[in-house]
Parts: structure tokens; C-alpha cells; sequence
């Protein structure tokens, strides 16, 4: 057995070629991120030159004001100190504040984004309107072809008249609005949408608050979903088609309504469906809709006493009172009786 206590410690000199071998293979590391890092920037800026062509190509022109790549080490995205988009087509104009966008170096498919506000949108012959809110932001799974999921939250939103003095109460607010969209499971060609309002003030202070869930599917429209993407443009072109899975409006003040069926919009964007509409407190839900929307006031009335006499209830909730409606062409059917119509959405 060889005596352990006769062999020598390695020298210092091995010490110092380990050392030194270390940090060779780290500053090569290291040198290799960075040429990496800074390849996908340059990358980077390139897909960037090219959205702001395509958009371009589309009758929009976007101005991100001292773009840069940011991130490095682990992270990488662009940044603007502000970005204006102008419709080059209409002459309408939309600027906000800065924009952050970023994703791990390593994972470019899933991107999260902040921008600030307040965001000013004018459009021709009518009233500009400002947008602020508290924080804004946003993710993003995409892949090489298309993006796949999207989702965006802003919180303490203000719509504010553009022309209206200093302190001038905000035309709409909301507490929390969050809007998410994916490709969806029925069909590649197919969009599934969800939104969620709280504390949702759709006519300013006039009105009391209300939070909104609504979710639904649209039909063959993801192929069409490009840069510079104009949803009037689409229906007028093919018309839209889908489901709407459903639609809840809670006022403050009481009442729950809720809507579900299938639905679609001519060239011409005039509304066709059949739709389950379930009214709890129909009372209280056709006094704060007829305040919403005076115009459809008599049909309104007409529809909530229906479901407190005639309506059916819900299995689920037998609060619930519902009332199935047909919209053919815009008229609105309550079976073979007509209750009104509904003016072309676009």
C-alpha cells in the first residue's frame, strides 16, 4: 500500500495553471453571450426595420422615438421614450408614452411589454381623445409564423374628452380591464376572445359603475390578423361570424344580465343570431340599460318585462329569468313577435 503521507501537495504552479485554464473558459463563455446577445439584437432591430415596413405597406406608419436594445445579459427587447402611430389612409393619429417590451434571451417566444401613458387619439372630424391609466402591460407567446396568445391589463383607465378643460370629468373609467385572445382549440383559422371590466363606469360619473365578463369564439379570422390588421376593413371585405359563449353585465346597483349564442355581421355590419338572454332582476337591469342607451329604451322595457312574465328559469340559477331572442337582418325577433331593430355596427 503506497504511503499517502510520503506524496507531495500539488505546487503552487498547478494551482495557477487551474486558475488561470478557469478563467480562459469563463471569459470564452462569457465572450461567446455577449457575441450571442449581441447578434439577436442586431436581429432584433432588423424584425423591427421590417414591422415598421410591413406597416408601412399597410397605410400605417410607427414612430418608436430613440429605439434601443435593451436586456443584456439575460433579457433582451426595445424600448422607445415614445411611440406615435398614424394611419396614413385617414390621417388619424394615435401617441403615447414610453414602451417597454422584453423576453428571456433564451425563451424570444414569450415577450411581456409596458407602455405608459397618457395616449392622445385623434381621427378625423371627431373630438381627440386621452387615454391614461396606472400601469398597462402586456404578454405575448408567439412563434416564427404568428402569434398564438395575447393577453393585456390596464388598471385605473380614464377616457377623457381631448378638447375639454383641465378637470373636466372623464367621459369613461374603469377600475381593471383585461383583454385576452388565442388561437383556439376549434380550428387554427379560429380566434377565442375573453375580456373582464371591474368597476367599469361606461358613461363617466353619469352612470353608476358595472363589471362585464364576456367571452366568445370568431370565426376565420386568424389568417387576416396581420401588421396593420383593420377589423372594419375585414367585415366590410367578408363579414364576421362566431359564438359568443357568454356575456355578463353586473350593474352596481343591482341586477345581472347575460348573453350567449351565435352570432354574425354582414358586409354591411347588420347583426343576425339567436341568443339566450337570462335577466336576474329583470327591473333593475332595464332601468340601467335604458339609462345607457335612451335611444333603445321602449325595446329594452319591452324585452326585461317579457322575462319577468314570459321567461323561462334557469336550471342553474332560478333567480334567473330567460328569454330567447332572433335577430334576422337586425330585426329583433321575440319568436314571431317584433320587439325593434338594430341599427348596422359598422
Amino acid at each position: 500500500m503506497p504511503d499517502l503521507s510520503s506524496q507531495k501537495p500539488p505546487s503552487r504552479t498547478y494551482w495557477l495553471i487551474r486558475l488561470i485554464a478557469m478563467g480562459i473558459v469563463i471569459c470564452a463563455l462569457g465572450g461567446a453571450w455577449l457575441f450571442a446577445w449581441n447578434w439577436g439584437a442586431g436581429q432584433l432591430e432588423q424584425r423591427a426595420d421590417l414591422l415598421t415596413q410591413q406597416l408601412l405597406s399597410y397605410g400605417i406608419e410607427l414612430e418608436c422615438n430613440n429605439r434601443e436594445i435593451t436586456g443584456f445579459p439575460f433579457r433582451i427587447g426595445v424600448s422607445c421614450a415614445t411611440i406615435t402611430s398614424q394611419n396614413i389612409d385617414d390621417g388619424s393619429v394615435a401617441e403615447a408614452g414610453a414602451f417597454r417590451s422584453a423576453a428571456q434571451f433564451y425563451d424570444p417566444g414569450k415577450i411581456v411589454a409596458e407602455l405608459d401613458g397618457p395616449a392622445r387619439i385623434e381621427t378625423f372630424g371627431n373630438v381627440p381623445v386621452i387615454a391614461n391609466w396606472e400601469i398597462l402591460h402586456a404578454s405575448i407567446r408567439a412563434s416564427l409564423e404568428t402569434i398564438r396568445e395575447l393577453s393585456v391589463e390596464a388598471r385605473d383607465i380614464a377616457i377623457s374628452d381631448g378638447w375639454a378643460p383641465e378637470g373636466t370629468p372623464a367621459m369613461a373609467m374603469a377600475a381593471n380591464a383585461q383583454l385576452h385572445a388565442r388561437v383556439s382549440e376549434t380550428g387554427p383559422e379560429n380566434l377565442d376572445l375573453a375580456f373582464k371590466g371591474i368597476d367599469v363606469y361606461p358613461a363617466g360619473e353619469a352612470l353608476a359603475s358595472l363589471d362585464l365578463v364576456a367571452t366568445m369564439t370568431v370565426d376565420e379570422i386568424v389568417p387576416d390578423i396581420r401588421p396593420g390588421f383593420d377589423l372594419e376593413r375585414h367585415i366590410r371585405n367578408q363579414g364576421l361570424a362566431g359564438r359568443v359563449a357568454n356575456i355578463s353585465i353586473l350593474p352596481a346597483n343591482g341586477g345581472r344580465l347575460e348573453v350567449s349564442g351565435p352570432f354574425s355581421l354582414d358586409t354591411n355590419g347588420v347583426l343576425s343570431g339567436r341568443f339566450e338572454i337570462g335577466f336576474a332582476d329583470p327591473n333593475a337591469i332595464g332601468e340601467f340599460l335604458a339609462e345607457f342607451m335612451p335611444s333603445a329604451a321602449d325595446a329594452i322595457g319591452t324585452i326585461a318585462a317579457l322575462a319577468s312574465t314570459m321567461g323561462l328559469s334557469s336550471k342553474e340559477d332560478p333567480q334567473m329569468r330567460i328569454v330567447t331572442l332572433t335577430i334576422e337582418n337586425g330585426n329583433v325577433l321575440a319568436g314571431f313577435v317584433p320587439l325593434g331593430r338594430i341599427e348596422p355596427l359598422i
